[in-house]
């Protein structure tokens, strides 16, 4: 008999489920946090460009940002309190933002518990929850607890990776067209890559969990036969059993590292080579002149992107993590 297909808890609904809670206020306070999460990315994509500005100073070269700011036309000490005292608004704004995203968080988190007080005091609701008392308040605490763990890094950290990749691919696209689309196949050959490890490091971290689950169990079965066990001394048959749960636990976190160690030697060979790979390629397709500047920039931007890209399989999983519990 074909059962209903059981709908998975992820952080896309998560984030449904808290948007039918909100209120409009809190509607559009939410909208708008997601659009200021951009700056924390300015301040990113504005550092990878200071060692390009500070070349293209004092080497009498032309760097636009984004095209069409220009910073050079200033003198030196102008200069200098400009390019920094930038940094520092951003960066002040960038705060301004983080604790707004704290706040908001907490109010939310403040006002989804009163919420559910009222849906727990419902006569109808109460009667017929199907758990037991322990579970539901399980379930409801925990759900409110998690919405500062799933909005703080929405905002804060996953929006922001986003945000700088759109800002540095736009960047990249004003230095050389041809350039920015083999960024963009490298980011996906880089995305793919995390999605392979990915995949195969979750079978691999779930047959560890069960051979330590024997192994636990085999302790539990120990404990419990010891009386039989010291009377027929088959001491050694027991160690003989442990020594093969031990190997095959042993096995898969092997199994494991390797993964990961192969993982990463892997990576960083795709991600270095093909930065150079780009680099040749812009020197002999792209504009000669103020060409150390250029070349700053879109090797800052590359590894920047790439280490996004990276973050990010982190990031998912942290807030799915936060979604499910």
């Amino acid at each position: 008999m074909k059962t209903k297909k059981e709908k998975k808890a992820g952080l896309f609904s998560a984030i449904k489920m808290l948007w039918q809670f909100m209120k409009t206020k809190e509607k559009v306070e939410f909208v708008v946090l997601i659009l200021l999460s951009c700056f924390p990315a300015f301040i990113n994509i504005y550092m990878s460009m200071i060692p390009s500005l500070l070349i293209a100073k004092f080497a009498n070269q032309e760097f636009l940002i984004f095209g069409f700011i220009d910073f050079l036309g200033l003198g030196y000490v102008e200069f200098f309190f400009t390019i920094f005292g930038v940094l520092i608004v951003m960066y002040t704004i960038s705060m301004i933002v983080l604790r707004a995203v704290d706040i908001f968080a907490h109010r939310l988190m403040y006002n989804t518990n009163k919420r559910v007080e009222e849906i727990l005091l419902l006569e109808r609701k109460n009667l017929d929850i199907n758990m037991t008392i322990g579970e539901a308040n399980y379930i409801a605490k925990n759900a409110v607890d998690n919405i500062y763990n799933i909005i703080k890094p929405l905002c804060w950290t996953f929006l922001r990776s986003f945000y700088f990749l759109i800002f540095g691919l736009i960047q990249i696209f004003l230095l050389n067209v041809y350039i920015g689309l083999v960024v963009i196949f490298m980011l996906c050959v880089i995305a793919s890559m995390i999605f392979v490890r990915t995949k195969f490091q979750k079978i691999v971290i779930k047959d560890i969990e069960k051979s330590n689950a024997k192994i636990g169990n085999h302790f539990l079965m120990t404990l419990t036969n010891l009386p039989m066990i010291t009377m027929f001394k088959s001491k050694s048959k027991e160690m003989e059993e442990l020594g093969k749960l031990n190997k095959t636990f042993f096995k898969h976190n092997k199994k494991l590292v390797n993964i990961t160690y192969w993982y990463w030697i892997l990576l960083c060979a795709v991600e270095y080579l093909s930065i150079a790979g780009i680099i040749v390629l812009f020197y002999f397709i792209g504009s000669q002149a103020n060409l150390a500047t250029n070349i700053v920039v879109l090797f800052n931007l590359i590894l920047k992107a790439y280490n996004n890209i990276e973050d990010w399989g982190f990031q998912v999983s942290d807030l799915q993590s936060a979604s499910i519990k």
